[in-house]
C-alpha cells in the first residue's frame, strides 16, 4: 500500500486518485486569471513559518488543499504534508527523471496532447501539483526553527516527527528552484499565500463554478448574533458619527456671523473667532476623511495591479 495510506494501493490509478484528492484546488484554478487581485503573482511570495508567528498568526493544520497558504489576520492555514510525498518511490513516476527540482520531460508539441496532459488527475497534472506543493513547503520551512514549528503544528506526518534539519534539507531543497512555467507546476501553485477576505470577494464578484457558495470562499464558522451585530455596527457607527460631526459643525458655522468673525474685525470676540474657525476645520477634516475613504480603495486597486504583476 501507499506509505502512510493503508487504504490506497500501489496501482497507478489509485495513486493518481489519491494525489488528486490531496492536491486539487478547483476554486483557485477557476479563479486563476484573476488571482492577481488576491495575491502577488509570484510563487515565492510565501513567508516562512516563523515570520507568520512574528506577525501574531497561529499555524493551523488542515487537510483541505483549498485552504493551503490561505491566511487571515490571526491565522494561516497549511495543509499537512502527506507522508507519501517524502518517499522516493513516488517521485520516480511523477517527478523529473533526472532531479526533483528540474524540468519535467518535454511534452508533445501537439496542442491537443499538451492540453490533455494538464487535465486534473492526469500524470502530468500530478507532477505539477506535487512540485508546486513541495515547493511551498520548501519556502515555508527554511530554517531549523521553521522545522520545529512545523512539527509542533502537526504539519508533518507522524513518521517524520523526528526528522532532523539535515535530512529535511536534503529532501526539500531541490524543490526551492522549481520554475513557474506551465509544464512545471499546476495553476494554483504559481501563486503563494492568499488572503481569505480577498478570496471571499473574488468568489462574490466572479462566481467560480466550483465554489460551494456565491458569498464565501470558505464558509465561516457560526457566530453568535451579538458577534454579527457588533461586526455590522462599526461601519454604521463611523457613518453616524461623521455625519453628526459634520452637521454640528455646519450648525456652529451658520450660527456665527461670518463678518464679525473675520480676523480683521476688532468688534469680534475672540471666542467667537475660535468657534467659527474650529467649525470650518472640522468640516474640512470630515470632508477629507470621506474623500480618502473613496480614493484609497481606488489607489489600493491600482497598486494591486502593479504589485500583482
Amino acid at each position: 500500500h501507499l506509505p502512510g495510506e493503508p487504504h490506497v494501493g500501489l496501482h497507478a490509478n489509485e495513486i493518481r486518485d489519491y494525489l488528486f484528492r490531496q492536491l486539487h484546488t478547483p476554486v483557485l484554478d477557476d479563479l486563476h486569471d484573476v488571482l492577481w487581485l488576491v495575491g502577488r503573482k509570484s510563487s515565492q511570495h510565501i513567508e516562512p513559518l516563523h515570520r507568520h508567528r512574528q506577525r501574531g498568526r497561529s499555524i493551523v493544520a488542515t487537510d483541505d488543499p483549498n485552504l493551503h497558504l490561505v491566511w487571515r489576520h490571526d491565522k494561516v492555514f497549511v495543509k499537512q504534508l502527506p507522508e507519501c510525498l517524502l518517499r522516493h518511490q513516488i517521485w520516480q513516476p511523477y517527478l523529473s527523471d533526472e532531479h526533483p527540482g528540474s524540468h519535467p520531460p518535454p511534452l508533445s508539441s501537439n496542442r491537443q496532447s499538451s492540453a490533455s496532459a494538464a487535465v486534473p488527475g492526469s500524470s502530468q497534472w500530478c507532477r505539477g501539483a506535487m512540485r508546486g506543493f513541495l515547493r511551498s513547503y520548501a519556502l515555508l520551512v527554511r530554517s531549523p526553527l521553521d522545522l520545529q514549528i512545523a512539527i509542533d503544528a502537526m504539519l508533518l506526518p507522524p513518521t517524520a516527527s523526528g526528522i532532523g534539519w539535515t535530512e529535511w534539507s536534503r529532501i526539500i531543497d531541490p524543490f526551492r528552484h522549481v520554475p513557474d512555467d506551465d509544464d512545471s507546476v499546476s495553476p494554483r501553485y504559481r501563486f503563494g499565500q492568499l488572503r481569505l477576505s480577498r478570496l471571499n470577494w473574488a468568489v462574490r464578484l466572479f462566481g467560480p463554478p466550483s465554489a460551494e457558495t456565491r458569498w464565501f470562499y470558505e464558509i465561516p464558522q457560526s457566530r453568535s448574533i451579538w458577534q454579527n451585530l457588533s461586526a455590522a455596527t462599526y461601519p454604521l457607527l463611523y457613518i453616524f458619527a461623521s455625519m453628526s460631526l459634520a452637521l454640528s459643525s455646519m450648525q456652529v458655522a451658520l450660527s456665527t456671523n461670518i463678518e464679525d468673525a473675520h480676523w480683521d474685525t476688532v468688534r469680534s470676540p475672540a471666542m467667537q473667532k475660535v468657534f467659527w474657525i474650529f467649525a470650518i476645520l472640522t468640516l474640512c477634516t470630515t470632508g477629507a476623511v470621506w474623500a480618502l475613504s473613496l480614493v484609497i480603495p481606488v489607489l489600493v486597486l491600482f497598486w494591486q495591479v502593479v504589485w500583482g504583476f
